[in-house]
């Protein structure tokens, strides 16, 4: 899953990226990109200012820790591929018809579309950035930052569900910072996907499954719930082939565990939840009573809504912000058309192609990222705007690239090509 140690070798014998990282710097680095990813991938900031306990605007906040996440690899030289640039220019178109054309009224103002996508951008050209600065010397700031953000989803949506707190726009199930149970899903299955792709201990991962199982559980998002089983799924099958016996070890440890702790958050909830109808129909479709509920008639509705919405305006679209405020079709491909029509729809189209192609021509490394920026397309329409989904994307192309070209900060050495 790490990139070919001898890519920069041939670069530059005298890279300074191909020397070990002291620890002071990893300790600094790896703590600039935790307080600049994981409030923003647990939506943690955006929840503090709307309820009055943060005192910064969560834009200020973003700007000045994406400018110290650049900084602190300053002196080091970038990696950037193809890839990179397409997903950059992506945003960018984002945010040109949301600034300059303005296409679309959006109901929270004039400024949100264009605040919004300027700051999709920035932090896209800050992960860039900084995970193309130390993917050759360290994954650790990104496994970090991962673990993390599943650490404190799954904890909030926890102390949620025991009536700590409320956060949730639907009573009854479990949704942390984001609010939306889905979203609080989305953001922990693309956290720890990100993290097994990583991570080479066995008992760590495991760990981290059996948390994010029971806390992605607990939202009774039938997506959510699909997509943690796919990334399951797919990290054992390769886990087997590497080290049987030492998962076999972890199933028969953590897999009891998960089922007491589902049992008992289940057997936690109130008659009067229990009465809530989406609660009755998820809990009978997840159980396995009532299998006709996994889908969504509503949900079909927006769909079916949001491609009609296509079809009378296939090639412009109709301005940034209308596929999430006016048809919300819960598609990502057919929320992005109805934004920019075919200009951002193949855009995007083109990204899920380079990273796929990326993938396969490095034998799968980095398939559980590409998985989860495959698997939430058909059930959400907010993934373009999160940061969690922009992180995997990048760190799948700098685990499978072996090609780059690096910002030269200072002289050029003449044997770089």
């Amino acid at each position: 899953m790490n990139p070919n140690p001898q890519t920069h070798a041939k670069l530059s014998s005298t890279d300074t990226r191909d020397h070990a990282p002291g620890l002071l710097w990893l300790v600094v680095v790896t703590s600039v990109f935790v307080l600049f990813t994981v409030p923003y991938t647990t939506n943690l900031i955006p929840w503090a200012s709307r309820e009055g306990f943060f005192p910064l605007r969560p834009a200020l906040y973003l700007l000045a820790l994406a400018v110290a996440t650049i900084g602190c690899t300053l002196g080091r030289k970038p990696d950037f591929t193809l890839t990179t640039v397409v997903i950059l220019l992506f945003h960018f178109l984002y945010l040109v018809d949301a600034a300059v054309l303005r296409r679309f009224d959006h109901p929270s103002g004039s400024n949100y579309a264009m605040m919004t996508h300027g700051a999709v951008l920035l932090s896209t050209f800050a992960l860039a950035w900084f995970i193309g600065a130390v993917h050759s010397l360290t994954w650790i700031p990104v496994m970090v930052s991962c673990a993390s953000t599943v650490v404190i989803c799954s904890l909030v949506n926890f102390a949620e569900w025991f009536g700590v707190h409320s956060f949730t726009i639907v009573m009854g199930r479990a949704a942390g910072f984001w609010g939306d149970p889905n979203n609080s899903s989305i953001a922990i299955v693309v956290a720890l996907a990100v993290f097994l792709t990583l991570n080479k201990n066995i008992w760590v991962s495991f760990g981290l499954i059996a948390l994010s199982f029971i806390a992605v559980a607990i939202t009774l998002s039938r997506s959510g719930i699909i997509a943690e089983l796919l990334v399951i799924i797919a990290y054992l099958v390769v886990s087997c082939r590497r080290n049987p016996k030492a998962v076999t070890k972890a199933l028969s440890v953590t897999v009891p565990l998960v089922i007491a702790a589902i049992i008992f958050a289940l057997s936690n909830m109130s008659s009067k939840v229990l009465r809530e109808a989406d609660v009755k129909d998820r809990l009978g479709a997840l159980l396995g009573k009532d299998t006709g509920k996994m889908a969504s008639g509503e949900r079909m509705k927006d769909l079916n809504d949001g491609l009609k919405a296509v079809r009378l305006k296939p090639v412009t679209g109709y301005g940034v912000g209308a596929g999430t405020a006016k048809w919300q079709p819960h598609n990502q491909l057919v929320s992005v058309w109805i934004d920019g029509g075919v200009v951002l729809a193949f855009s995007y189209i083109a990204v899920l192609g380079l990273l796929t192609f990326k993938c396969f021509s490095s034998g799968l490394h980095g398939g559980l990222c590409l998985l989860t920026l495959f698997i939430f397309i058909p059930f959400s329409q907010i993934l373009h705007t999160h940061m969690g989904y922009w992180m995997s994307a990048i760190v799948l192309v700098n685990s499978t690239s072996t090609r780059f070209f690096s910002v030269q900060w200072f002289k050029p050495n003449p044997s770089v090509s």
